[in-house]
């Protein structure tokens, strides 16, 4: 501007910057304080670079910015937690830019035909910076986005503050708030402080004094979930979404989490609980970003180092006793309990058990007279689901249903070509068998 080159940058909480300038290789001895963020150095054409490096107190970050022709103005803007960097056009078509996400820089530089560039989910950090060259330049041309946020809980008080690059000769200074819409808190005014039209609210205070400073700083009570979102302030709507605002983010607890998984489990193999849960805190672009991490409880007991959403278990039988449950947990925020689940372990049959146990000969069999009576005899399998028991008698000429209630063969006679009583117990695809071998003594008579 008329010879002049005016170096402008963000507004932070800080009320004075620290600043070093370099013309050419000649740089200042000592770094110049100042109150502004704004700096104007005179007469460039004498020169053909120019650097200054921007510091706050107390800091020993470098934010250095150098002109020789080949520099673009860069501002930004908070729009839903991205962050729109916008530049100056020149005389090119394409830029070349390098984003650095606190202290981790893009591996490469990017190629992009506009004028701004969106960062998305900056609330994932602390600091994002863009560094921007036309084609052919080495010159550097960089801009910080400080992420100003303030976590909160429902109910709290908080003070909100950020620094103004000015306070507008007009006398007029509009502090918004932009969530889902963009509305008025509160407007500074030479005579004073409006709260829609009243000079005192039950929700905000205005605290600097005087009013026309430019350190903005107000009180919000009673925090809710509708207070979540990006405050700002300036002298028109405009003013709301750009940047040096602060962040609200209110903490609510986590939805109440529902269990998941297969709890029908054959024993000796592995199961998976999902314990699913959801932030409910505001903003939404905040709550998308947060991992919550769980507690899992069996029969009212924390289990220790299990901190996922995803529960492995291997299932025995003794699972059947056992209830599971889950909470989730944001920062300090703890949801409800889930409503517990219990796993039923599959298994058996294994062998059955007779009883009571037959008095079996040294061959192995039942000893019997024809036309004696066997039984009752009582067919035990340890299954889950319970195992359908059946008795079956083998004859000479094979097998045919025997006379049985409940698992139990009733009492029945013997007749001379029963070989076997066999009770089988069947839990759909598996089964077992058991059997009583017969040693029928027969009945001869001899006539005269």
């Amino acid at each position: 501007m008329s010879g002049n080159v005016i170096f402008t940058w963000t507004p932070s909480n800080y009320s004075s910057y620290y600043i070093l300038i370099a013309r050419d290789t000649t740089r200042y001895r000592t770094w110049t304080r100042v109150t502004d963020t704004k700096y104007t150095l005179r007469d460039v054409l004498l020169y053909d670079n120019i650097t200054i490096n921007v510091r706050t107190p107390g800091s020993a970050t470098d934010n250095r910015m150098t002109y020789n022709g080949q520099n673009v103005q860069i501002s930004t803007r908070f729009m839903s937690g991205n962050v729109i960097f916008t530049w100056t056009p020149s005389n090119h078509s394409s830029y070349y830019i390098l984003i650095t996400r606190d202290t981790t820089s893009d591996r490469s530089w990017t190629r992009v035909t506009d004028t701004q560039y969106i960062v998305t989910d900056v609330l994932l950090y602390d600091k994002i910076t863009i560094n921007v060259r036309t084609p052919g330049s080495a010159t550097e041309n960089r801009m910080a986005y400080n992420v100003f946020k303030i976590k909160i809980k429902v109910g709290d008080t908080v003070n909100l503050s950020w620094t103004a690059p000015f306070f507008p000769v007009a006398g007029l200074y509009i502090v918004y708030h932009t969530y889902r819409e963009n509305r008025t808190v509160f407007r500074i005014e030479s005579s004073g402080v409006s709260y829609g039209g009243y000079n005192q609210s039950s929700k905000y205070t205005y605290l600097t004094r005087p009013d026309n400073s430019t350190n903005i700083m107000f009180e919000i009570r009673d925090i809710t979930l509708v207070d979540a979102g990006y405050y700002n302030g300036g002298s028109n709507d405009e003013a709301a979404w750009s940047g040096g605002g602060v962040v609200l983010i209110v903490h609510n607890k986590p939805s109440k989490p529902k269990i998941t998984g297969d709890l029908n489990v054959e024993v000796n193999n592995a199961t998976s609980l999902t314990c699913s849960s959801q932030s409910t805190s505001a903003p939404d672009y905040y709550s998308k970003l947060v991992t919550l991490s769980h507690t899992w409880l069996v029969n009212e007991t924390k289990m220790s180092r299990e901190i996922r959403d995803t529960l492995r278990l291997k299932v025995t039988k003794d699972f059947k006793y056992n209830k599971y449950s889950c909470t989730a947990t944001e920062d300090v925020m703890e949801s409800d309990r889930s409503d517990p689940v219990q796993i039923n372990p599959l298994y058996g049959p294994d062998r059955p058990k007779i009883t009571p146990e037959p008095v079996l000969n040294v061959n192995g069999k039942l000893t019997v007279r024809e036309w004696e009576t066997i039984g009752p005899f009582v067919c035990i399998a340890d299954c889950n689901p319970p195992c359908n028991i059946t008795w079956r008698v083998q004859g000479s000429d094979g097998f045919s249903d025997a006379r049985s209630e409940m698992g139990t063969l009733l009492q029945q006679a013997v007749q001379r070509n029963m070989l076997s009583s066999r009770c089988k117990a069947d839990r759909g695809d598996k089964t077992s068998k058991q059997s009583i071998q017969l040693d029928v003594q027969c009945k001869y008579f001899i006539g005269i």
